[in-house]
């Protein structure tokens, strides 16, 4: 039932565009998944839960670049034998596990710090043995290396050597016979070597024809000179395949052990991403930890929606609060005022806060757990089941009235409003009295001049007002009542004054009356708002001066007891001196045979006299000294424990939340001294410079980006090398159509650092790799 309100109400309060937002950010595929998941958490515990680990997550400095995970779940469900995958598969392996081992390491050494997601990331697989096998056995270029084994280290040794004879030979036979030939170039067909022979010259090289070229021109033969090498080549490169087979079945058994530790790893992954996707979306919308509740009021402070702030400017925020023992609340006011926008904005950040989100609101917004939200806003005719909007609006409500609990916020705009406005009235009253008695938590909204004043004169409902001057402010006024004001708005919007006139003539004496005693009674609640608003400056005022003197009355304390310190420090000095002059009259006495009794009688005084004034020192020092046992979020402090001043950041009970530069500890009010505020450091300017790169790396991989970010990296790297100056680099583009060949050839022809360029060796990639000579730097 409530994954059922949810669907219905993600389009009604907008939170299918807090979703796509959000999945903005994500960098993996099983991310974004995850973020269009995202539901209600079934209980008070679990959105606790899901607050503490987004707080580790708020606070983590570190980003992690997630989109170098690879998402295997196709491959590994739908190969039978993992022996067929291609050797890149087990390249892009090693750079997921490789991830996940970083990722573990971190949150391992910082357990302390983040304990929610050290326990989230612990279940990572790591497996440096796999990594080290995978690292030798398949190259950079995801083939397969020739050191893998010692069998195909030799194979591939002969296959070069095999190679290079019958190139020479073809070689030399392309230039004896230059003038049958279309070109030079010695191609590759059918896995064979070939000569472009001109058409008409074809009887002219003896030899096995393999294809023609598509404008029929051309075509390419194998020379009988060469078919004895060429099949010993091809003997060659069938064995090579039967050893590369063998590897990838070493490699294959290792992955069908790990496969299943590889699927959690990467849901681990996915969840990371969607909470660094969710931290990302927050810190954009400047959102706050709400305080959530089992049970109790709700109060929602300087709230803003997030929707609408991304089309309108200004926004005015939003103030909710009511007690416990209020339960509908009814929100009157003029067409266009804002009341639709009260209710999708509460509406929408409790459904965040249910679906596990921080919100755009003050830290001090409180949100009780709600089992389910229910909305009724907006005209939806069933033309299918032929209702009017009134009959749909009905049904919907009396399924709501069935479903409600004390566990329920329920949200309903223009209760009723599609009928007579006497039987609305009493119908809407009725409608709200139930969910009343339900203990739901109501908000609605209506124009029906009865309808506030049957709110007015029950225990648990209230009136609450959009604010209309001369036009809508767009704040709510809890307790007040608010007008249609249906003759100003149309005034504004132009219609004349004759006809006003006009209409003031029909309008029911009694409608009039109440319309100026509603009138009457909102002037004298702004009145008593204002005497609050006085007062609660006076009150602001006072603790300012309070503040004042209480630091004035530090700073004099402070002032009276370094005098202290100084008297004490010179008396201490002078005693020092006269335990000196002492200890020598001491001696001459000596010498003169003098009575022991007052030789020591002397030195105890003198000891006692240094005794009292050490101690008055001692006491007088700062670790023992308390001036107050109150401090502010935002005071200074020095603390006696660690000898330190820091920023109190918040206030828990009795303990101090402190900031020392990065490190945060919670300290009790007797270990703390307030102190001024320290000044600020200057700022220092740090110019960014192209550093050398001790060890360069030579490969620059571009496969399966479009042209422009590939031509965009491929200058970055280029820069790089003959920066650092390297001789030669390799690109790998890989095969496809080759669109992305062409594009980089096109760029490099043009670029004056290089010297050449070519297609790389069939071992190195073939047609998927270029490999760039780069000229000295003169």
């Amino acid at each position: 039932m409530r994954q059922e309100l949810f669907a219905r109400n993600l389009a009604l309060l907008g939170f299918n565009h807090i979703l796509e937002d959000t999945a903005r950010f994500v960098q993996t595929a099983l991310g974004k998944e995850l973020v269009l998941k995202i539901k209600p958490l079934n209980s008070y515990l679990e959105i606790i839960k899901e607050f503490d680990i987004l707080d580790e997550a708020l606070k983590l400095q570190e980003t992690w670049n997630l989109s170098d995970i690879y998402d295997f779940r196709r491959e590994l469900t739908t190969t039978a034998d993992f022996s067929d995958l291609d050797p890149s598969f087990y390249r892009n392996i090693l750079k997921n596990l490789q991830i996940f081992r970083k990722i573990k390491h971190f949150f391992s050494n910082n357990k302390t710090k983040y304990p929610q997601l050290y326990e989230l990331t612990q279940e990572l697989l790591v497996d440096i043995e796999l990594e080290e096998l995978i690292d030798r056995t398949i190259d950079e270029y995801g083939e397969i290396r020739s050191s893998a084994s010692p069998e195909l280290r030799n194979i591939r040794q002969k296959l070069t050597e095999v190679r290079t004879v019958i190139l020479t030979k073809l070689k030399k036979l392309a230039e004896a016979n230059r003038k049958y030939l279309q070109d030079l170039e010695i191609v590759i067909k059918n896995n064979r070597f070939c000569l472009q022979v001109k058409t008409e010259n074809q009887s002219s090289i003896l030899g096995i024809i393999h294809e023609f070229s598509q404008a029929q021109k051309t075509v390419f033969i194998e020379p009988l000179e060469s078919i004895t090498e060429q099949n010993h080549y091809t003997k060659l490169r069938t064995l090579e395949k039967e050893e590369e087979r063998k590897i990838l079945k070493t490699l294959a058994h290792k992955l069908e052990q790990i496969k299943d530790r590889l699927f959690n790893s990467l849901k681990i992954i996915g969840r990371l991403d969607l909470l660094q996707a969710k931290k990302s979306y927050m810190l954009q919308n400047n959102c706050v930890r709400p305080s959530v509740v089992p049970h109790g009021p709700l109060r929602i402070l300087g709230a803003v929606n997030p929707i609408l702030k991304k089309t309108k400017e200004n926004v005015v925020p939003l103030d909710f609060s009511v007690d416990e023992h209020t339960k509908v609340v009814l929100i009157s006011g003029p067409n266009a005022g804002g009341k639709t926008v009260v209710l999708k904005t509460i509406g929408l950040l409790c459904l965040m806060t249910l679906c596990g989100y921080f919100i755009p609101a003050k830290s001090d917004t409180q949100i009780p757990y709600f089992e389910n939200i229910f909305v009724e806003i907006g005209d939806e005719q069933s033309i299918e089941n032929n209702l009017s909007s009134f009959s749909a609006h009905i049904i919907r409500l009396n399924d709501i009235l069935q479903k409600a609990c004390d566990k329920s916020l329920v949200l309903i705009d223009e209760i009723c409003s599609s009928t007579d406005p006497d039987e609305g009235s009493a119908l809407a009253f009725a409608i709200l009295e139930t969910l009343l008695n339900k203990k739901s938590l109501t908000l609605a909204t209506s124009h029906f001049g009865k309808l506030k004043v049957l709110i007015a004169q029950t225990h648990g409902m209230l009136n609450a007002a959009m604010e209309f001057t001369t036009k809508p402010t767009y704040r709510l006024i809890l307790g007040s009542y608010g007008e249609s004001s249906a003759f100003a708005v149309s005034k504004q919007l132009g219609l004349s004054d004759e006809i006003l006139l006009r209409a003031e003539k029909y309008l029911d004496k009694d409608k009039l009356l109440l319309a100026k005693k509603l009138t009457e009674l909102n002037k004298e609640i702004q009145r008593y708002q204002q005497l609050n608003n006085e007062l609660e400056s006076t009150k602001k005022t006072l603790d300012t001066v309070q503040k004042v003197w209480e630091t004035n009355l530090v700073n004099i304390k402070e002032k009276i007891n370094e005098e202290k310190q100084a008297i004490l420090k010179l008396k201490q000095s002078l005693l020092l001196d006269s335990r000196k002059k002492i200890e020598q009259l001491i001696q001459e006495i000596k010498q003169t045979s003098a009575d022991k009794q007052a030789i020591k009688k002397a030195k105890e005084y003198i000891q006692n006299e240094l005794t009292t004034v050490n101690k008055e020192l001692a006491e007088l020092s700062p670790n023992s000294l308390v001036i107050s046992n109150n401090f502010d979020v935002g005071d200074y402090v020095y603390s006696k424990t660690y000898k330190k001043t820091g920023l109190v950041l918040s206030i828990n009970k009795k303990l101090y939340t402190v900031a020392f530069g990065n490190i945060k500890i919670d300290l009790p009010a007797s270990d703390l001294i307030k102190v001024p505020a320290p000044a600020e450091s200057a700022c220092e300017l740090k110019s960014e410079h192209f550093n050398f790169q001790k060890n360069f790396e030579t490969v620059l991989n571009i496969r399966g980006l479009n042209k422009e970010e590939a031509i965009y990296l491929l200058g970055k790297f280029l820069d790089s090398a003959y920066y650092n100056n390297i001789k030669e680099v390799k690109i790998i583009h890989g095969k496809g159509k080759g669109i992305l060949k062409e594009a980089i050839w096109e760029h490099l022809k043009d670029d004056p650092r290089i010297e050449r360029f070519y297609l790389g060796d069939s071992f190195e990639g073939g047609q998927g790799v270029t490999k760039v000579v780069l000229k000295s730097q003169i």
